[in-house]
């Protein structure tokens, strides 16, 4: 009995101390803290890296693994994990379609190749130094030759151009094309190839732009091969992999499908071709509506079998190289153009175009020749024989050889990692991680956030697709997207491209349709009109209208390569989560909640005038307000003008905010001073009539952030050269001169009256800004361990103090935000001079420069995105014009056509003021 009771009580104790262990651990895990981001990201990484295999980070490579080297080797790049590195050390990278990035290691490699004691002169001389260039460019001609075409280099031969660029214009200047002849691209080819057009139409070729698809189905390819006319050469033209989307071809079968249509007649084969896509035929002209004669190297054997043939194919490797392996031997190609920058980063301006030897003698150049391409040549008659050879008989003058002497470090780094297989397994494994993660990026109302293009947009659609893909099934590692919003709406790609800069660390994107302009009208489901119309709005290329109502002109592109790790794309994936994934886009500084003596009240606490665009502000106690324009009087009256008469702003030229200009009214001067110089002083009205009694020089067109307006030189030879001696540019100055208004119209007279009220400012007469919001932001700075700014960095007119609650009409308070963003409008000396808020000032780089020493700040912007972004504007300040300058409320001391620091003004809600014309000017 006594033995079963101790029995019983040990189980009880026992369980005793068991329930307690575990409410113990169940407490700690609650108590315990979360993981932190690093740790997240680490853990991401972990999985990435195991589901990745050995295809990422080439730590079978002689080099070793890219977490050892990357961060010595491209220092100006983020770090890889563990390192904890400061969110502003290095830039992520995502450009690799664009250029690639030379390493350090490269770099001193070809600086030994290229340094004081390698001594190269041109190769076109003789001499040791000569000679050394020569063999330098051998050399790099035989490691090309046998990269891109390996035991079949001998087969092969090299032509030097600037870039694969150049060597498309050397085959479609040089293609012997006729009527009867086709130049075939598909809808995604480069711009580059598509301006081979202009040459091949202009000889009577048939230029088709077909689908993709199209070259999918043999049975189209082959009924195209059948389009051409019997006897002529024919050229089809294919990027290995389209640099907007990754998407690839399978370029030897298609070939292999044109080669195997037998010759037919050429209208009929128009009758029963089933391809879709543009035509482009243009009539030869007179001289060329007959068969060109052959030249002189094609009467032989050689050229009647080239003749058999018919058909050629391009390759446009640019893109296709820089990430992964081509062999051109295997692709049934007799052309091939490249880039190095691409591939290696350095050098630039340096491509080859590479001719299989037996297409050469097609190759007949018959239009200019430069230095080094003749064999003889006559100065006074039309007599020239070219050289033999192929690379020799195209070379425009002396090679790169710098340049090429430069290529074997590259090709040396590349080896290290294992060559081009190695480098496409790694860039392919980020590819499909990024993609993987971005086709999961959904906001909470299940909307999709990502819309992908191309083949990786169809796999990501494909269920289970891209759950166990493998390599050779994936497109190249460029992924092009957009952004969605939470209601559906499209973001603009410029707007991801500026918020991607300022994100922390920034983010080098590319975006728009990226020298693709085929592709992005496929991607984006453009047509012909719609980009007709877009254009004749004055949309043009590479600009930042990204979006036409709600649908987007082009798209924002990733591009992954060879030293691509990780963490690039992660922190792509995590700004896109933090910026537009249900995020708050219209985020505020909070203004300081304002003290009772604050309440109703604001001061004019300070007036800058700006006599010369982006230069130093005048800071006045008292100025004038012109009643006819609503502007300070000569604010942005002047510009500086640089030698091609584009007006120079601060952001592009800091020195600008060292220029100080004083205007004295009473001595009718303006006085400009910069350190180390002597004052120059001119007169306000110089430049009215000149000294010799003519009339003063004429005007000429200014434009001003798009707009157009008038200026005329002012100063005079003396004024442009002490500008030029300090800004360290050629330059002179302008003065803004009013359009004189058309009689009648009144679309004419209304451009001319804005343009006149605003001179050379922007977009309004008047910029505004409170302190709150200076304060504001720079509590935002401070805890962010940077600098703060003043008031002049925004380059304000009227800066007010209070008004953290503006007072409406019914005399309630409301409180605002920012404060300035909610404020309608503000009264000035008793009513006599009212102004209406016309819109938030969208902010660029300007308000980096500090107005004082004219330094880069470098993170207002980046507070501005985080604190003060309305979609892509990132606002600070208001706009205001007046609406009423009148005398008839003058108060005693008081000048109605002035503004005076320190006054008390009345600030207006948005409900109260009705916006009002700007008042004619009476004459």
């Amino acid at each position: 009995m006594l033995s079963r009771t101790r029995h019983s009580l040990q189980a009880t104790a026992c369980a005793v101390l068991l329930g307690t262990l575990f409410l113990l651990l169940r407490r700690r895990r609650r108590l315990a803290p979360p993981a932190s981001p690093h740790d997240e990201r680490a853990e991401r990484k972990r999985r990435f890296r195991q589901t990745a295999g050995a295809s990422y980070g080439y730590s079978a490579s002689p080099r070793g693994d890219i977490d050892t080297w990357r961060r010595a080797e491209l220092p100006g790049l983020i770090a890889p994990l563990p390192t904890r590195p400061h969110p502003r050390d290095g830039i992520v990278y995502l450009d690799y379609a664009g250029a690639s990035l030379p390493t350090a290691s490269q770099l001193h490699d070809a600086a030994r190749a290229l340094g004081a004691a390698a001594v190269l002169a041109n190769p076109h001389s003789t001499g040791p130094a000569a000679a050394a260039a020569a063999d330098a460019v051998e050399r790099a001609a035989r490691l090309v030759l046998a990269h891109f075409c390996g035991d079949a280099a001998h087969e092969w031969s090299l032509v030097w151009t600037s870039g694969a660029t150049a060597a498309l214009r050397l085959v479609a200047e040089s293609f012997p094309f006729t009527r009867g002849s086709t130049l075939l691209y598909p809808h995604n080819s480069h711009t580059s190839v598509l301006g081979m057009r202009v040459p091949a139409a202009a000889a009577g070729a048939d230029c088709r732009c077909v689908s993709t698809e199209a070259l999918t189905r043999a049975a189209s390819v082959e009924a195209l091969a059948r389009g051409g006319a019997a006897g002529a050469h024919h050229l089809a033209v294919l990027p290995m992999e389209c640099n907007l989307t990754g998407d690839r071809l399978a370029v030897g079968q298609i070939f292999k499908a044109l080669q195997g249509g037998p010759p037919a007649d050429h209208a009929a084969a128009e009758e029963a071709s089933p391809l879709q896509g543009a035509r482009h035929r243009r009539t030869a002209p007179l001289a060329l509506r007959t068969p060109l004669p052959l030249p002189v190297q094609e009467t032989g054997p050689q050229l009647r079998s080239l003749r058999a043939r018919r058909w050629w194919l391009m390759l446009d490797a640019a893109k296709a190289a820089a990430t992964g392996p081509v062999h051109l031997p295997s692709s049934g190609a007799a052309f091939c153009c490249v880039s190095f920058y691409k591939l290696f980063g350095e050098p630039t301006g340096l491509g080859a175009l590479l001719v299989r030897n037996d297409a050469a003698p097609l190759l007949t150049r018959g239009g200019y020749f430069g230095g080094g391409s003749v064999a003889a040549v006559l100065a006074a008659s039309p007599f020239h024989i070219r050289r033999a050879h192929v690379s020799s008989a195209f070379a425009l003058g002396t090679v790169h050889f710098r340049g090429a002497a430069a290529l074997p470090a590259g090709f040396e780094r590349l080896r290290r990692l294992g060559g081009s297989a190695a480098v496409e397994a790694h860039a392919k494994a980020l590819a499909l991680e990024l993609v993987r993660r971005l086709a999961a990026l959904v906001h909470r109302s299940g909307e999709k956030a990502i819309a992908l293009y191309g083949q990786w947009g169809e796999l990501a659609a494909t269920d289970h697709a891209l759950d166990a893909p493998r390599g050779a099934e994936l497109p190249g590692a460029t992924v092009a997207f957009n952004v969605r919003r939470a209601d559906g709406e499209m973001v603009g790609y410029a707007e991801v491209a500026k918020l991607a800069a300022l994100y922390e660390p920034p983010i080098q994107l590319r975006v728009g349709c990226c020298c693709n302009p085929g592709g992005c009208q496929r991607a984006l489901g453009l047509t012909d009109e719609m980009v007709r119309a877009a254009a004749a709005s004055g949309k043009e290329c590479g600009d930042e209208t990204d979006l036409i109502g709600a649908q987007p002109t082009g798209v924002v592109r990733a591009s992954i390569g060879q030293d691509s790790i990780w963490e690039d794309v992660d922190a792509l994936l995590q700004f896109v989560q933090d910026t537009f994934v249900d995020a708050d886009e219209c985020g505020g500084v909070a203004a300081p909640h304002p003290s009772p003596r604050e309440r109703g009240a604001a001061q004019l606490a300070s007036i800058f005038v700006y006599p010369i665009k982006s230069c130093g502000a005048m800071a006045v106690r008292r100025w004038r307000i012109d009643a006819a324009t609503g502007r300070l009087e000569l604010d942005r009256e002047w510009a500086v003008l640089d030698s091609k008469g584009a007006v120079m702003k601060l952001s592009s030229n800091p020195r600008m905010a060292l220029l100080s200009p004083q205007v004295d009214l009473e001595a009718r001067t303006l006085t400009v001073h910069a350190p180390s110089s002597a004052p120059l002083v001119l007169g306000l009205d110089d430049g009215a009539v000149c000294t010799s009694g003519e009339e003063a020089p004429p005007s000429r067109e200014v434009r001003v952030c798009g707009e157009e307006c008038r200026g005329r030189p002012f100063g005079g030879e003396a004024a442009a050269r002490w500008l030029s001696s300090f800004l360290g540019v050629q330059c002179s100055l302008v003065r803004h001169v009013s359009r004189r208004r058309p009689e009648g119209g009144t679309g004419g007279a209304a451009h001319a009256v804005r343009e006149e009220a605003i001179a050379f400012a922007n977009e309004s007469p008047l910029l505004l800004l409170s302190q709150a919001s200076v304060d504001a932001l720079n509590r935002a700075l401070r805890a962010a361990g940077d600098a703060p700014v003043s008031s002049c960095h925004f380059r304000p007119n009227l800066v007010v103090e209070g008004g953290g609650h503006s007072v409406g009409r019914s005399g309630q308070t409301r409180q605002v935000s920012g404060p300035e963003d909610g404020w309608a409008g503000a009264v000035f000396a008793g009513g006599a001079v009212r102004l209406r808020v016309t819109g938030m000032c969208a902010r660029c780089a300007m308000v980096e420069i500090d107005p004082s020493s004219g330094a880069k700040h470098g993170t207002v912007l980046r507070a501005l995105a985080r604190h003060r972004r309305q979609r892509s504007r990132l606002i600070f300040g208001v706009f205001c014009e007046p609406f009423r300058v009148s005398s008839g409320h003058q108060l005693v001391g008081e000048d109605p056509s002035c503004f005076d620091e320190s006054r008390f003004i009345e600030l207006v809600c948005g409900s109260d003021v009705t916006p009002i014309s700007l008042p004619a000017d009476d004459g």
